[in-house]
C-alpha cells in the first residue's frame, strides 16, 4: 500500500482517504490467486498525470488488479468504522414480597 500511496504523491497527487476491506475471496482467478486484499485509496492528481499512475501502480509485484475510475463532482465523505455502544445487561426484577418470604 506505501508503494501504490507513493507513486501517487510522486506524480503531485494527493491522499483523500484510505479504506482498507481486507482479505476477500476474487469471482476469478488473477495471476493464479483466488484471494487478494482489497484497498480502496480515494485520491487527488491532475488529470494528466493519470496514466503514470496508473503505469506505475500496475508495475507494483504486490497489485494484482488495480481500477482507476474518475469521480466528477464532490464525494460523499467516506464511512468510518464506528464503536459500537456499550450495552449494558438489564437489571434482575426486584424480588416480591412472596419471593422475599420464601
Amino acid at each position: 500500500m506505501e508503494r501504490m500511496s507513493q507513486r501517487i504523491t510522486d506524480q503531485g497527487g494527493t491522499i483523500e482517504a484510505v479504506d482498507q476491506w481486507g482479505k476477500r475471496r476474487m469471482s476469478f482467478s488473477t495471476k493464479k490467486n483466488r484471494e487478494g486484499v482489497f484497498v480502496h485509496t480515494r485520491f487527488s492528481v491532475d488529470p494528466a498525470k493519470v496514466a503514470e499512475i496508473r503505469r506505475g501502480v500496475n508495475l507494483i509485484e504486490e497489485v494484482l488488479r488495480a481500477t482507476l475510475t474518475n469521480a466528477v463532482g464532490k464525494l460523499p465523505e467516506p464511512k468510518t468504522a464506528e464503536a459500537p455502544a456499550a450495552t449494558t445487561p438489564p437489571e434482575p426484577p426486584a424480588p416480591t414480597q412472596s419471593q422475599a418470604g420464601a
